[in-house]
């Protein structure tokens, strides 16, 4: 009874194996397919003989990671085992168009040689992984501007992560590499809530892809892009579909910045606008900070605030001044001091909420006075910091070198966005519509091909595919739902309740107990929580990742959101329950009919976007 339908999968994945929903070109200038939103880049790891001969034609790959040895002045590619499979210069004839080069090095001998070949090669984007911070050190020192990857040896503990992130922040590192055991959804959400990028090493494994899809990574290093390709294939076909023909479904939900605190029922920046954010399930609050006359240090948007019926500079007032006013619509709420948001949030019960602290202030004495109130509360494990001031940006490096650091951009293309963020060693949080000029223009108008939706695929994979995650501001109501449509990393917002009731998380483990085993197609409730922590069930499509039935992912969407991707899953058959038998045979042709109409769907946008 199971077999038709397999069958028909299988046919199905086999048609739209060879049809990209849509094609963007990066920045790069390279052919890179976008089948997802939210779709994680794709490293493709050259360590066998085998992968070296067949690169070249490899698809839907944005780097190539090659394993460097050096010996007599000449710089190797190997296996894992250590072993000279070819030298670098054949291998790198052989890359597959537009993709980047990663170097994997060990030693000082072997990083010298790789920068020089890069430098000879005129090698832009050349990379460099490593899990010894000292060399990648090294080459922060002998070549500025080349791109840095931190694989450590271990990070399983919250605790290890935190620390591993601060030695790649001390380097400006965007991009931390975990292994596949270390990976789990909590360890990666952990990481890239504070501004980081995290890939994934597999082993080229179905399970281990989708287990790196299903945790949210935004890379995946793998030695088979054609097997990450075939999961991306079956989730995409077992996705509801818009209008457009295109999946409901991202590989993991935004964070959500509450724009201010929460200003519907609060003053904006108030403390209690700030606590209010931490109930209502913002996963971040993003304040701005200013110094006053007395050096203290106040929250606070504007340059200037009303005093004695005039508008006067934040700076030029004491706190007690500041303190003594009124201000309008401040429902009782009093300008707060840093240690004043601080206790809000160390008070609101909420441990997860991340602090997004915009040094609003230009005068050097901020920063240091910064750092000081920081360390004071114990809170470097829970902010980051962005600012449109470099210096500013510089100076928070150099009083809080293990934070995150992003620098605030206006609307642009991403090759100016991309090296304005390296220049500083920081990550990149832009504007979806407004550019330098201040005038309101459209994410359309620099990245896609005139729509939204592909604008928003082609922004996120300029970034992605170089490390960068997408953080964007600043988001009313309106435009929130295309946010969380279109797999935007982190959100700033003004209307943060609109996320309140939607599903954050799965909480699902690694093996889910059934009645009965589950047919391909099958939807089964699972549990899942919403952005305020709430419990709820949502409907979840399983998808078998091989032909056994062994291991699937599950896609998860409640009407009216956009879906979701477990990491993969079994099923244990309860004592009584049914392994086998035919309980799914009308949801198998329900797939079959809805199978058939996605590929009609697909077909129909690739026709029309090509007639376009």
């Amino acid at each position: 009874m199971k077999k038709l339908p397999l069958v028909l999968v299988a046919v199905l994945a086999f048609v739209l194996s060879g049809i990209p929903f849509l094609r963007i070109e990066t920045h790069a200038e390279a052919e890179s397919e976008s089948l997802l939103y939210g779709q994680p880049t794709v490293i493709l790891e050259a360590a066998s003989a085998e992968v070296l001969g067949s690169m070249q034609e490899a698809e839907g790959v944005a780097s190539v990671k090659f394993l460097l040895s050096s010996q007599d002045g000449t710089l190797n590619v190997t296996d894992e085992s250590g072993n000279v499979l070819e030298l670098l210069e054949d291998a790198y004839a052989k890359m597959p168009a537009g993709a980047a080069v990663i170097g994997a090095i060990k030693d000082e001998q072997t990083l010298a040689l790789y920068l020089n070949f890069a430098q000879e090669k005129l090698i832009a984007d050349a990379a460099v992984m490593s899990s010894d911070i000292t060399i990648l050190n090294s080459a922060y020192s002998q070549r500025s501007g080349t791109a840095l990857y931190y694989a450590p040896a271990s990070a399983a503990t919250e605790a290890e992560c935190l620390a591993e992130m601060g030695y790649a922040n001390v380097l400006g590192i965007q991009v931390l590499v975990l292994s596949h055991a270390d990976a789990t959804a909590e360890n990666v959400r952990y990481l890239q809530a504070r501004f980081k990028s995290v890939w994934v090493e597999t082993d080229g494994s179905t399970v281990q892809i989708a287990d790196a899809i299903g945790a949210g990574a935004y890379g995946i290093i793998t030695s088979d892009a054609a097997a990450v390709r075939e999961v991306f294939v079956k989730i995409a076909a077992a996705s509801d579909t818009d209008a457009e023909g295109l999946p409901m479904v991202t590989t993991r939900t935004p964070f959500v910045a509450a724009h201010k605190g929460d200003h519907m029922l609060y003053m904006e920046n108030s403390a209690e606008a700030v606590a209010e954010a931490a109930k209502i399930g913002a996963t971040h609050v993003e304040i701005d900070i200013r110094l006053t006359k007395d050096g203290q240090i106040v929250v606070f948007h504007n340059d200037q605030i009303p005093y004695n019926g005039k508008n006067v500079n934040v700076n030029s007032l004491t706190l007690e001044e500041i303190k003594s006013l009124d201000l309008a619509n401040s429902n009782g709420c009093k300008v707060p001091t840093l240690e004043e948001v601080f206790d809000a949030v160390l008070s609101s019960g909420n441990d997860e909420l991340v602090m997004i602290i915009e040094l609003k202030g230009k005068e050097t004495d901020l920063v240091p006075l910064f750092a000081a109130k920081v360390r004071q509360y114990d809170m470097a494990d829970r902010i980051v910091v962005i600012s449109f001031y470099e210096n500013q940006l510089d100076l928070a490096r150099e009083y809080l070198p293990n934070t995150s650091v992003s620098l605030l951009q206006y609307l642009t293309d991403g090759d100016t966005a991309l090296t304005a963020a390296k220049t500083r060693g920081a990550g990149i949080d832009m504007a979806f519509n407004i550019d330098s000029s201040l005038k309101a223009t459209n994410i359309r108008t620099k990245y896609g091909s005139g729509t939204t939706s592909s604008a928003y695929l082609d922004v996120f994979r300029t970034f992605a595919d170089r490390g960068y995650s997408l953080w964007m501001w600043t988001y009313d109501l309106d435009s929130m739902t295309e946010a969380f449509r279109y797999g935007v990393t982190g959100i700033t917002t003004d209307d943060p309740r609109y996320a309140s009731d939607k599903i954050e998380k799965l909480q699902i483990g690694q093996e889910i107990s059934v009645e009965a085993q589950p047919q391909n197609g099958e939807t089964i409730e699972i549990p899942a929580l919403t952005y305020k922590g709430e419990s709820t069930t949502v409907p979840a499509k399983v998808v078998y990742l091989n032909d056994e039935e062994t291991e699937a992912v599950l896609v998860c969407r409640r009407e009216g959101e956009i879906g979701l991707v477990s990491q993969s899953v079994t099923f244990r058959v309860e004592e009584g329950g049914s392994a086998g038998g035919c309980r799914g045979a009308a949801v198998s042709s329900a797939l079959i009919l809805s199978g058939v109409l996605l590929a009609a769907g697909v077909l129909f946008t690739v026709w029309r976007k090509k007639a376009n």
